[in-house]
């Protein structure tokens, strides 16, 4: 280990075409060597291997204005940064797994941040979308419910591959050791060395050989050799509470059970939280599917939304 000055955490939040948000203060601290800098997700290759990768862009009057990466958690519902949600803009996310997009209608911040670019040490650093229509995937992800022990690996997952921001592709970190960051003043953050750049912000961090994957934190900023991971196991509570909330049932890595009957057979009305995640994408958006009858309609929202029964 070596002692370096680092000139801050950036938030990886990329406002516009160019530049990135928020810059922590001046700080000395003990930090791995981080070789070179300017590489974006350094050593990245395609995510094909995390389907709930997505792509966040922000938009003011139909036009891009900010980018950041993020997670499906549920049909509906998106982690990433707190930073990524605090603009005054629509938001689309696009799952490349899918080739499918579609547009928020809400947005949540664990806590609040103060204005400026700075990144706050004292808040939580973790943030959730609401999606107007499902992304169905077959499965996804658990969020952790304990720190990590240090020298524990992820792979960190973001947008920016050779200092380029894509619009259609997400990328993987090769898998880097963490540790917490509570002895350079982030309690609520893990840290390592750094890959990530701007435009990755929000992208998901995920424990390896997880499976299903389970979600440790996400990138949060990154400066002088050093990236900062927002643990998401100190907001879990909160998550699960707005993710109910908001009609999506949680996923806790835990086998679903089976649902009664397939999403494109008529039948009796079918659990949100079985197996196919179909089922919760389709009595979100019409609960009688869920408390009276799985009808013919409800197989029709099935085919539309999840691109079920031939659809």
């Amino acid at each position: 280990m070596t002692t370096t000055s680092w000139m801050g955490v950036v938030c990886l939040c990329v406002a516009s075409a160019s530049g990135a948000g928020c810059v922590a203060n001046d700080t000395d601290t003990e930090a791995e060597p981080a070789g070179q800098r300017g590489g974006a997700i350094k050593g990245a290759e395609p995510a094909d291997a995390y389907p709930e990768a997505v792509l966040i862009d922000m938009l003011e009057d139909g036009h891009p204005v900010g980018a950041c990466s993020g997670a499906l958690l549920a049909p509906r519902i998106v982690l990433t940064a707190a930073h990524c949600v605090r603009r005054e803009a629509a938001f689309r996310v696009t799952s490349p797994a899918l080739g499918k997009a579609t547009m928020a209608d809400a947005v949540a911040a664990y806590d609040t941040h103060e204005d400026g670019d700075l990144v706050d040490p004292e808040s939580h650093d973790v943030g959730l979308l609401h999606l107007l229509a499902p992304l169905v995937l077959p499965s996804y992800p658990a969020l952790a419910d304990a720190p990590l022990a240090a020298g524990k690996r992820v792979v960190n997952v973001g947008r920016v591959a050779d200092g380029a921001l894509s619009t259609e592709e997400l990328f993987a970190s090769k898998p880097v050791k963490v540790r917490g960051a509570g002895d350079i003043g982030f309690p609520f953050a893990y840290r390592a060395i750094e890959k990530i750049e701007p435009g990755d912000s929000g992208g998901p961090d995920v424990v390896v050989g997880s499976a299903p994957h389970v979600i440790a934190a996400v990138n949060s900023g990154a400066g002088g050799g050093v990236e900062l991971l927002a643990r998401v196991d100190l907001v879990r509570p909160w998550i699960l509470d707005w993710m109910a909330a908001h009609g999506s049932p949680s996923s806790s890595g835990a086998a679903a059970p089976a649902c009664k009957h397939d999403v494109c057979a008529a039948g009796e009305p079918l659990d949100p939280s079985c197996a196919d995640p179909c089922a919760g994408a389709v009595c979100e958006s019409d609960g009688y599917c869920c408390t009276t009858a799985w009808d013919a309609q409800c197989t029709v929202e099935a085919s539309l939304y999840c691109g079920a029964c031939g659809g």
